[in-house]
């Protein structure tokens, strides 16, 4: 029987020592207990490589991410809008200067003046049966226009029964009438009394 050769002998010595380190890679994996702390930086871990499912919640802090990192895309829809909205409304900026004056404004239309009021009254003495009615009438100064006004009664006796039928401007705006109407049996001195508020309009 012929004796092998040295350069056999060598090869299956490694033929050998390639089978049992197989065996002893595929029987032990690596874990993080085979790791030491702190010993694997970002050189060695392939991009793209690490998950969302990858991290533990909580485990990363503003402290791990580099300023400038993180984009709008890179956040949740709910987060993007109050990024968004904080972006755009911010916080109340101070007072700026005042800007320029603008133009002069077109001139209002005139306003009222010489107001001035005109007063008509009567007194009634005899005693009065219904029907009966009082009419009188304050008529304004020329180039002025009635405003308002009113109509009153007062005296001595029964004439509480005459009531203010109607109180109104006359038709051409120029005056105010004052109506009153007896509602039963009156006697004693009554003051009727009208006026009216004038003033020059325009």
């Amino acid at each position: 029987m012929r004796r092998p050769s040295p350069s056999m002998i060598v090869a299956g010595v490694a033929l050998f020592a390639a089978g049992a380190g197989g065996a002893v890679a595929s029987s032990h994996l690596i874990t993080g207990a085979d790791v030491r702390n702190g010993s694997l930086t970002g050189a060695d871990v392939r991009n793209g490589s690490l998950t969302g499912a990858d991290v533990r919640n909580g485990s990363i802090g503003s402290a791990d991410i580099r300023n400038g990192s993180v984009r709008l895309a890179d956040l949740a829809v709910s987060a993007r809008r109050r990024v968004t909205t904080a972006s755009v409304l911010g916080p109340q900026g101070p007072t700026g200067p005042a800007g320029p004056v603008g133009p002069q404004g077109a001139p209002g239309s005139a306003g009222v003046s010489g107001r001035v009021i005109v007063e008509e009254s009567v007194v009634q003495i005899p005693d009065l049966e219904p029907p009966f009615e009082r009419t009188l009438t304050a008529l304004c100064p020329a180039g002025t226009v009635v405003l308002g006004g009113g109509g009153s009664i007062s005296g001595e006796g029964t004439f509480g029964a005459m009531l203010l039928a109607s109180s109104e401007p006359t038709d051409a705006g120029t005056g105010w009438t004052a109506t009153w109407r007896l509602q039963a049996p009156a006697g004693g001195q009554g003051n009727y009394r009208v006026r009216a508020i004038c003033a020059v309009v325009g």
